[in-house]
């Protein structure tokens, strides 16, 4: 009873913490939902930014796997991050001044969800296959990095779908985030949880 108990309120106090971080992030980048302090200059902004999108990643991958897999929580981190490298590639500098004064209007390749989605995929059926003994999660760690980080992005210019277009804003993200956690999380205790326990290398909590 205990144990349930304890990993009920890991994982409740995990998603709280995701949350927080989120709505803060966005409090401090854009001023919204609560527009009590956004940061002045625009570049500690994007650092900001960026930040939380780690952040979140990590919280997300915790959720999953728990806390004890620091090196898993390193590489959520920054496959919270990486996506925005794309921005830097799209405009040929590695200037964030440059970055930020691009007139472009479409998004960066990084940035389109269908894209990464079929990368996902594929680097999973990779895993399963060549990877099959070692419990290895990788794919799946990408994927909470790259979806949460369009998740949060979308509420402003909603998700990149090329070559099909283009949804629109999506402003309540969080409940969509928290759901798709959930049922990743119910996914992987019923399904995945199936082999003994002997073989698994990483924790759940």
């Amino acid at each position: 009873m205990f144990s349930s108990q304890h990993i009920l309120l890991t994982n409740g106090l995990t998603l709280f913490g995701l949350c927080f971080v989120s709505l803060v992030g966005d409090c401090l980048c854009f001023g919204r939902p609560l527009s009590i302090y956004t940061v002045p200059n625009i570049y500690l902004r994007s650092l900001t930014d960026n930040l939380t999108h780690g952040l979140i990643s990590v919280f997300a991958t915790s959720f999953l796997f728990g806390w004890t897999q620091r090196s898993l929580l390193i590489i959520a981190f920054l496959a919270g991050c990486f996506i925005d490298i794309d921005h830097f590639i799209e405009v040929h500098s590695l200037s964030l001044n440059r970055v930020l004064n691009s007139q472009r209007q479409d998004r960066p390749f990084l940035h389109n969800s269908l894209f990464l989605l079929t990368i996902t995929f594929v680097a999973y059926g990779f895993e399963y296959f060549l990877c099959r003994n070692q419990h290895s999660y990788y794919s799946i760690i990408f994927f909470l990095g790259w979806s949460t980080h369009h998740l949060r992005d979308a509420q402003r210019r909603g998700l990149t779908l090329l070559p099909l277009g283009e949804t629109s804003p999506i402003y309540h993200y969080l409940p969509i985030m928290c759901f798709v956690l959930v049922t990743m999380k119910l996914t992987h205790m019923f399904v995945f949880n199936t082999q003994s326990v002997s073989s698994v290398t990483l924790s759940i909590v």
